[in-house]
């Protein structure tokens, strides 16, 4: 074997043992690695929670304030009582206008109303009744009955030419807690001092009613002509 091919042959050894060290290359340890994502073991079990759901206010709100009414029970308010006092204090009004306008010969027109004003009567009357029963709003229920007593008298101060003539007119209440019917005719008078007893009697009975309340209604009663005893 001649030189030259002693070091062509060294030559290529030498290239083997390269290419071999360069197959077992490893990193350096101050090289960072490639970046991964952390996945912890918990994470493969994970399952996304599932949405509530979610009830609206706008729907929530009507069956809360629905709720609440059913609860509280509703009274008598004051704007219904002044709603009594209002119309009959209205048809005071008309009838001295009618007076006023034709004295002499409107007599006739004048009676109808004092009939309108009778029959309307029953509405107050009849709410006085009830709220009897329920055994409530006692001083709104002698508010009524001091309203229905001064419309009268307002009614008499009126200087109708024959006077208060009612004619003929009258109307059934019916007290439906004792299955009986009472007729009323002609006479608001009648009408004002059974409902007075009536609610006294009420009140008298009701352990939620004071002495003093008690005795303010006498009084009011018997300040309007009504005979309590």
């Amino acid at each position: 074997m001649t030189e030259a091919d002693r070091r062509r042959k060294r030559s290529r050894q030498e290239e083997r043992e390269d290419s071999n060290d360069e197959s077992e290359y490893e990193p350096e340890d101050d090289i960072p690695p490639k970046k991964r994502r952390k996945v912890d073991d918990s994470d493969s079990d994970f399952e996304p929670e599932k949405a509530s759901k979610k009830t609206s206010k706008r729907n929530a709100a009507p069956k809360a304030k629905a709720k609440a009414k059913k609860s509280k029970p509703r009274g008598l308010t004051k704007k219904a009582a002044n709603e009594f006092k209002k119309k009959m204090n209205g048809f005071v009004k008309v009838l001295a206008k009618m007076v006023n306008r034709d004295w002499h010969d409107g007599y006739e027109e004048q009676g109808e109303q004092l009939q309108e004003y009778f029959q309307y009567l029953k509405e107050p009357a009849m709410c006085v009744y009830e709220y009897v029963v329920k055994g409530r709003d006692y001083d709104k229920l002698n508010e009524i009955l001091k309203n229905m007593a001064d419309t009268w008298d307002n009614i008499h101060a009126i200087p109708f030419r024959g006077g208060v003539e009612m004619g003929d007119t009258d109307f059934d209440l019916e007290l439906t807690e004792i299955g009986v019917s009472k007729n009323f005719y002609a006479s608001p008078s009648t009408l004002i001092s059974f409902m007075w007893c009536l609610m006294l009697h009420g009140a008298c009975a009701n352990d939620d009613v004071t002495d003093e309340e008690i005795h303010r209604y006498i009084k009011d009663a018997v300040d309007n002509d009504v005979d309590v005893l």
